[in-house]
């Protein structure tokens, strides 16, 4: 008997002792092409729907988010330049068609939605995400650059030398720079929102003749010094600033001033650039602040709807609100995306009927309209 006790302890120990499957992220190559192995969790709402519903969202919740995590394996956040938005936009249409196959890390449970008592579905798998159909479709995101990579951009500073260089490096790198008439005392974001420009750059220059450097000869040094910044038109914040010098040798005043101011332009212009690209960056990880504005709601429901846009806008990395003033209510959203895809967002809402009454550069208005009894 004490020998039996013994083997169905070992067997029980062995089995204890079996180390729990690790599922690692890792790109392989198939005869079927390449592919990448992702982790990823969905969650879907109880509430708007029976729980079958509810456990089939969430799983084409975490077939999503598989796509977003091998998209994001292969492109930086420079190149995917709205993040989630374009690949909901281009490739979620056909999630199916990129996921090789997956399987269930964890059977469905459901779970208190953070910070609330609502319950939703939270699912885990392991999807094989095929990366060559991927890549091919993501070439099409030039278009996609010009919302925020490549924006519409008014290049104003009163120097025509360094409004060339700065001009012409923009339009190099695929910017498209907007010619205006900007009088001396134009209101520049008002004028940049009339005209659908999302960036402005503007600066000063200083130039000097810093004397000659060969006696004799009349050869002259001209230096200058170029400040450049750069702002974001939808909430008026520089997002980049930088300054440059640069020096020309020429017997000619004008054309040595002139050499001086290139050279600085193009130094200080580099500059620039590279910190725009930091600061979108930055935008594409954390998000875009915007505004919305919406009518009809009351004090005691402003805490649900700001949960429900929290539990269902999937762009929606915050959101707070600002006041609150009769039946309207002001939020600020750190939101991944544009205004546009914000106010397709809030007309999808599951569970509450908004109307979209108008959009702006960095602003939704909307109204929510309740049912007729």
């Amino acid at each position: 008997m004490n020998k039996l006790w013994f083997l169905i302890f070992i067997v029980i120990f062995s089995f204890c002792c079996i180390p729990k499957q690790k599922f690692k992220e890792t790109a392989q190559i198939s005869s079927e092409g390449e592919y990448i192995t992702v982790v990823s969790e969905g969650i879907a709402d109880i509430r708007d729907a029976g729980i079958s519903e509810a456990i089939d969202r969430a799983y084409i919740d975490a077939q999503h988010k598989a796509i977003e995590k091998a998209l994001g394996k292969i492109y930086s956040a420079r190149t995917i330049v709205e993040s989630g938005r374009f690949i909901e936009q281009t490739v979620m249409a056909n999630v199916k068609g990129y996921i090789r196959k997956w399987y269930e890390i964890s059977k469905p449970e459901g779970i208190y939605f953070p910070g609330t008592n609502e319950k939703v579905v939270c699912v885990k798998i392991c999807a094989e995400v095929g990366l060559d159909k991927l890549k091919n479709d993501t070439l099409a995101l030039q278009e996609l650059q010009k919302r925020l990579g490549r924006p519409d951009v008014l290049v104003t500073i009163d120097n025509i030398y360094a409004k060339q260089v700065i001009t012409t490096k923009l339009q190099e790198m695929g910017f498209t720079v907007r010619n205006l008439e900007v009088k001396k005392d134009s209101d520049l974001i008002k004028l940049a929102i009339e005209n659908n420009i999302e960036i402005i750059i503007s600066g000063n220059v200083n130039v000097k003749n810093a004397g000659e450097i060969m006696e004799g000869l009349g050869m002259k040094s001209f230096q200058s010094q170029v400040d450049l910044q750069a702002i974001n038109v939808s909430d008026g914040k520089v997002i980049a600033h930088t300054s440059a010098q640069g020096a020309y040798p020429h017997i000619e005043e004008e054309s040595g001033k002139s050499g001086a101011v290139k050279r600085a332009t193009e130094s200080a212009i580099d500059k620039l650039v590279d910190e725009l690209l930091t600061s979108w960056e930055n935008i594409l990880n954390n998000g875009n602040e915007l505004y919305l504005k919406i009518k009809g709601l009351s004090m005691d429901q402003e805490s649900n709807f700001r949960k429900l846009i929290e539990r269902s806008i999937r762009g929606c990395k915050e959101i707070y609100c600002k006041s609150m003033k009769d039946d309207v209510v002001f939020y600020k959203v750190l939101y991944l995306g544009n205004v546009n895809n914000l106010a397709k967002d809030l007309g999808r809402l599951r569970g509450v009927n908004v109307k979209v009454i108008s959009c702006s550069t960095n602003i939704v208005e909307a109204e929510i309209i309740k049912e007729r009894r």
